[in-house]
């Protein structure tokens, strides 16, 4: 362990349960139109015209 290091316990016991909820409507639908902005972009990204705009 370095200098100014914190000791973590990470032990299962120790750790809450992750548990994942089911996303909230308004998060689906802003995925969506992401997803769909992102369509548009692809050929304009391809083709260099856009630059350091990430693509799903």
């Amino acid at each position: 362990m370095f200098a100014g290091q914190a000791q973590r316990d990470v032990s299962p016991e120790r750790e809450p349960p992750l548990v994942r909820e089911p996303p909230d409507q308004e998060v689906v639908e802003a995925v969506e139109v992401l997803r769909r902005l992102a369509h548009r972009l692809r050929p304009a990204a391809r083709s260099g015209v856009m630059t350091g705009i990430a693509v799903v």
